[in-house]
C-alpha cells in the first residue's frame, strides 16, 4: 500500500478494504496500523448500527462483530467485552467467549449481546484498544504530561481521582506516592481497575460512585483529579460544588476536559449531526467556562492550558507531538484537551 492509501484507510477504512479480514492479511501494514484502521472501522460500524435502529436506510451486516474478531486476531485485547450502541437498550456488550474445554473462540453467531450502561463505545476494552494505537499513545501521553505538570508532587497526599476509568492513571498517581481513591460511575470500569491493582499493588481504593454525589466527608482530600468527566454532563455546576466540598482548604482540583475550539470537537459535532448517539450527548468546554465553573464552586482557578493541537490523524500526531507543549504555553485556542488547576481558599 502507498502512504496515501494508508492515510486514507485510517480515515475511511471501507473505501480501501473490502473486509476487516483483508486488513489483517495486508502484508504492507504494521500490526499497529492494522489495529488503528480496525478501530476506526469499528467506530463507524457502531454508528451505522445506531442509524439502522433509527430507521435510516441500510441493512444489518454484522460488520461490528467481524471487526472485533479481526482485532482479537491481532491480539488487541478486545476478547472480554466490547461496547456497541443500541437505540432501545443503551450499550450492548459483545462478549467474545472462550470455550472452557477446547480454548477456542466462539463463532460470531454465538456472540450474545448483554445489556449494560448508557454510553456507547466507552468501556474497559475501548480504553485498552485506544492506548494500543499510535494515535492513542501519543494523545494520552500528551494529556497526562499536562495533567501531571499541573498536579505536581503528590507524595503523602490524599488524592481523589474522579472518573478513574480502568484505573491506569490512578495507579500512576499512586506509584508517585499518593494515597489514592479512584471512583467511576461504571461498575465494569471499577472491576477492570481492581484487576489491574492486584493483591500487591500500591495504596489505592477503587469504588463505584458518581461525581455529583461524592460519598465522602467534607475536606477529605488534598487533591482532586478529574479527566474528561464532564464530556456528557449538561449541568457541571453540581459536580464542581461536590469537588469543592470534599477538598480541604488549600487543596487543589486539577481537571482536564475536551476543548470546544478544536478540529477534534468539530469532527465530533459533525458525527452528532449525522446521528452519533455518543456525540449527541457530547459537551465541549471553553477555557472561560472551566474557570467560571471553578469560581462558582468557591475555587480560585489558574490559567487554562491546552494540549493536542494536531488533527485526528496519525501522521499529524507523529509530526506535531514535539511542538504540542510549546503551543500549549502560547494559547489554549485550538487545543482538543484543556486543563486547569484551581485552589480552595484557606479560611482564616
Amino acid at each position: 500500500m502507498t502512504p496515501q492509501e494508508v492515510e486514507k484507510a485510517l480515515q475511511d477504512p471501507a473505501a480501501i478494504f473490502a473486509s476487516p479480514e483483508s486488513v489483517v492479511t495486508e502484508a504492507t501494514l504494521s500490526r499497529s496500523q492494522k489495529v488503528d484502521i480496525l478501530m476506526r472501522w469499528e467506530y463507524d460500524a457502531a454508528e451505522q448500527a445506531v442509524a439502522l435502529e433509527e430507521g435510516m436506510p441500510g441493512r444489518e451486516t454484522g460488520m461490528q462483530r467481524r471487526i472485533l474478531l479481526a482485532l482479537h486476531q491481532l491480539g488487541a485485547r478486545v476478547d472480554v467485552e466490547r461496547i456497541g450502541p443500541t437505540k432501545q437498550h443503551g450499550i450492548s456488550h459483545v462478549r467474545l467467549a472462550t470455550d472452557a474445554t477446547t480454548g477456542t473462540r466462539k463463532a460470531p453467531s454465538d456472540i450474545k449481546p448483554v445489556k449494560a450502561g448508557t454510553l456507547p463505545n466507552l468501556g474497559p476494552e475501548a480504553y485498552a484498544c485506544w492506548r494500543g494505537s499510535d494515535l492513542g499513545r501519543i494523545t494520552e501521553y500528551l494529556e497526562r504530561r499536562l495533567m501531571l505538570d499541573l498536579i505536581g508532587d503528590v507524595s503523602a497526599q490524599r488524592l481523589l481521582d474522579i472518573g478513574c476509568g480502568d484505573g491506569d492513571f490512578t495507579l500512576d498517581l499512586a506509584r508517585r506516592g499518593a494515597t489514592v481513591t479512584g471512583i467511576d460511575a461504571s461498575a465494569d470500569m471499577i472491576t477492570a481497575a481492581r484487576k489491574k491493582l492486584g493483591g500487591d499493588g500500591p495504596d489505592v481504593t477503587f469504588d463505584v460512585a458518581e461525581a455529583h454525589t461524592l460519598p465522602f466527608a467534607d475536606a477529605s482530600f488534598d487533591i482532586v483529579v478529574a479527566m474528561t468527566i464532564l464530556c456528557f454532563v449538561r449541568d457541571a455546576a453540581p459536580v464542581f460544588a461536590e469537588i469543592s466540598r470534599v477538598l480541604r482548604p488549600g487543596g487543589r482540583l486539577v481537571i482536564g476536559e475536551l476543548g470546544k475550539w478544536s478540529t477534534w470537537a468539530a469532527e465530533r459535532r459533525v458525527r452528532a449531526w449525522m446521528g452519533s448517539e455518543l456525540w449527541k450527548r457530547g459537551r465541549f468546554r471553553t477555557p472561560g467556562e472551566l474557570q467560571r465553573l471553578a469560581r462558582g464552586a468557591g475555587l480560585v482557578p489558574g490559567r487554562v492550558h491546552g494540549a493536542i493541537y494536531f488533527p485526528r490523524a496519525h501522521a499529524a500526531a507523529r509530526a506535531m507531538q514535539g511542538m504540542d507543549a510549546r503551543l500549549g504555553r502560547i494559547t489554549p485556542f485550538g487545543a482538543a484537551f484543556l486543563a486547569v488547576a484551581a485552589t480552595k481558599p484557606t479560611r482564616a
